[in-house]
């Protein structure tokens, strides 16, 4: 339950504020402006007819790449330290208002226990790691609001999931295994603002929460 709880905290603005995970305000201005001239670039790029936001969501791998090379700095960031509590924290990067898509960084803490819940998505999402290493889980639905587990990987620097709503796509992400250091992860969530991906999630969650079989 706490679990739940938490991951609701993180989505609804009136609870918890998403910038307790900036360290260093000036680093992170600068990133904001890097993922601001990439994503202006990719959109330059993108063919002509195609969504913008499921073309931002494939190439999400490339844009954390090229932020990286562009001197994106990670270390602007830091994880929440909360006693009993899932201590993952996430910062929005660039709002497209108009646009509707949203960029955030996780911070994941090292060889922490802390995962979100079993979910789906209410909205086409998708993620890239861009240092250290995350575990995805992912699930089949059996029955109304319950899953079984069908496998497990650990993704690392440049990997990849997209969830453009076009299959079912159940999972959790985990910080179980990422070693001695913080993990980084850069998201995209199909909403213009960071206020409309938390009140999205928040007022969708029951609908997309999942409990794991016993069987």
């Amino acid at each position: 339950m706490k679990k739940y709880f938490i991951f609701l905290c993180l989505l609804v603005p009136s609870i918890a504020c998403c910038y307790e995970g900036i360290k260093d305000l000036p680093s992170h201005r600068k990133n904001t402006e890097i993922i601001s001239d990439i994503v202006g670039n990719e959109l330059q790029m993108k063919p002509a007819g195609l969504d913008a936001v499921r073309y931002i969501a494939e190439n999400i791998s490339r844009i954390g790449a090229r932020a990286l090379e562009n001197g994106f700095d990670t270390d602007a960031y830091t994880y929440q330290v909360i006693a009993g509590w899932p201590n993952y924290t996430w910062v929005p990067l660039w709002e497209g208002g108009d646009i509707p898509f949203t960029l955030f960084i996780y911070i994941w803490p090292p060889r922490g226990q802390d995962s979100t819940p079993i979910h789906s998505h209410p909205i086409p999402c998708a993620l890239t790691v861009l240092k250290n290493s995350i575990t995805q889980e992912n699930f089949e639905i059996i029955d109304k609001g319950i899953v079984r587990m069908n496998g497990s990987k650990k993704l690392v620097e440049g990997d990849c999931e997209v969830d453009v709503l076009l299959d079912s796509f159940v999972h959790r992400v985990s910080c179980r295994e990422n070693g001695p250091e913080p993990a980084f992860t850069l998201h995209l969530y199909a909403k213009g603002t960071a206020k409309e991906v938390r009140n999205t999630f928040y007022k969708t969650f029951p609908r997309h929460s999942y409990n794991l079989s016993e069987n």
